[in-house]
């Protein structure tokens, strides 16, 4: 394992940052509102997400950053800007709605904490379904981004982006080997012994669960789909140089960045709130019902294409 550095980033004056956008947000918000009539009114507030990507090593004892003295310092600073928002849903209730006017709120994840970066590529190589020409220097800190140590014609497998893997496939791919006829088969192999993968430092499950795309994506945007994709256990992700297509050495690696809490992790882990001061009709919401909601909400009828349903 590589030693864990010092954070270079000043929290304090990240936090002022954060500040000076939800002002500028809640002006908006204010001058919005005591200008609003009727139709539809929508504000997006995303600096409670940069405040946890940033400031969840504070509230993890386990994570390689974490200190008692941040503890102390930052330990409260998410939970204060979810007082901070749950005080402007507040004042929207109390004073801008009425019998007559609907009010939804939503996000589209919650948050986990991100530990240790997994270096699929690495687990793929193990696996005898990626091959290296050559391993990447041990001091290349992206791992020899970009696939520049892979051998196409002996690789099967490789995983880019966050939570992808991809199946060199003949015909698809520049130097596809993978037989489309072999394809369903290489993919149940792969999530199968995906879900078996231990952590080599603790023993502990790494991959929570795995998800085909045909099961998940429509048949038009199967093209567009990565072939699998990974749903991480609570405190593992991808990692920095597995998104860029780099293959280091390790399997498991520690986070050593400031960059603390995520949502690629298995959704199951992370879901998203939904709340309105209207009943539903619906037990279990999703994201894709929003778009119908407010559709039905002023008498028009969602197109036969959008996928989702009208909650009320």
């Amino acid at each position: 394992t590589k030693p864990v550095t010092e954070h270079v980033i000043d929290d304090d004056a990240f936090i002022s940052q954060c500040d000076d956008i939800m002002a500028e947000r809640e002006k908006m918000l204010s001058y919005g509102l005591d200008h609003f009539t009727e139709g539809l009114f929508s504000l997006v507030i995303d600096t409670t997400d940069r405040i946890q990507h940033m400031f969840y090593r504070f509230e993890d004892p386990e994570h390689p950053l974490y200190s008692e003295e941040g503890k102390k310092k930052y330990g409260n600073v998410m939970r204060d800007y979810y007082r901070r928002v749950d005080g402007l849903i507040g004042d929207i209730t109390q004073h801008h709605v009425d019998d007559e006017t609907l009010l939804l709120v939503c996000s589209d994840h919650g948050f986990s904490p991100f530990r240790k970066g997994v270096n699929l590529n690495r687990w793929l190589i193990d696996q005898g379904l990626m091959t290296l020409s050559s391993d990447p220097d041990p001091t290349d800190i992206e791992g020899g981004a970009l696939f520049r140590h892979v051998d196409w014609k002996n690789t099967m497998v490789y995983s880019v982006g966050f939570s992808s893997i991809y199946l060199n496939l003949s015909g698809r791919e520049g130097q596809g080997v993978v037989n489309p006829s072999d394809a369903a088969g290489l993919k149940q192999k792969i999530m199968e012994k995906l879900v078996e993968m231990k952590d080599p430092q603790t023993g502990s499950r790494i991959v929570k669960n795995v998800y085909d795309s045909k099961t998940i994506y429509s048949p038009e945007r199967i093209m567009d789909a990565p072939d699998l994709v990974i749903g991480f256990d609570a405190g593992y992700r991808m990692s920095w140089q597995t998104a860029i297509g780099g293959t280091p050495i390790a399997l498991v690696e520690p986070n050593d960045k400031e960059w603390s809490g995520d949502h690629i992790v298995d959704p199951s882990l992370v879901p998203g709130i939904f709340f309105s001061n209207a009943s539903l009709k619906k037990t279990a919401p999703t994201g894709l019902d929003i778009a119908p909601t407010v559709l039905s909400a002023f008498g028009i009828k969602p197109g036969e294409k959008m996928t989702g349903d009208p909650l009320f």
